[in-house]
């Protein structure tokens, strides 16, 4: 428990904006492909966001319910994902073709943005679950 006790005084003088460097991480994989950023960026923020609630809010009855909730379908999310961009059928669609093309195509600069604002919408999301837990 005193890992959890130092996670949170970590966190906790600058809650809830201390978490986005944590998203901007998440979600840096959109610099390779952009869905990257907003597929297991997206999930994994959802995770990081559920524990961070978890850990930030635990104390209170009702945060633990929200913010496991929501851990636990960052991590579904991701699990979907990761199944999809690896099934040989999704691979060898015309969609996946198009998309695969597409994101060669995209010029770092636009992926750069797209990161950046993907972290900020988890900024957001983990707005509503910070409301939500207390």
């Amino acid at each position: 428990m005193a890992g959890w006790t130092k996670l949170r005084s970590t966190f906790l003088p600058r809650w809830p904006f201390s978490a986005w460097p944590i998203f901007l991480l998440c979600c840096s994989g959109g610099l390779v492909k952009i869905v990257y950023a907003f597929g297991y960026g997206y999930g994994l923020s959802m995770m990081v966001q559920g524990v961070l609630s978890y850990v930030i809010i635990g104390d209170m009855p009702d945060a633990v319910l929200p913010a496991c909730l929501y851990a636990a379908y960052g991590c579904r999310l991701t699990w979907f994902l990761f199944r999809r961009q690896h099934s040989q059928a999704f691979i060898g669609s015309s969609h996946g073709q198009n998309l695969e093309s597409a994101m060669t195509a995209t010029p770092l600069l636009i992926k750069c943005n797209i990161v950046f604002f993907v972290s900020l919408v988890q900024m957001a999301a983990l707005f509503t679950l910070d409301t939500i837990c207390r």
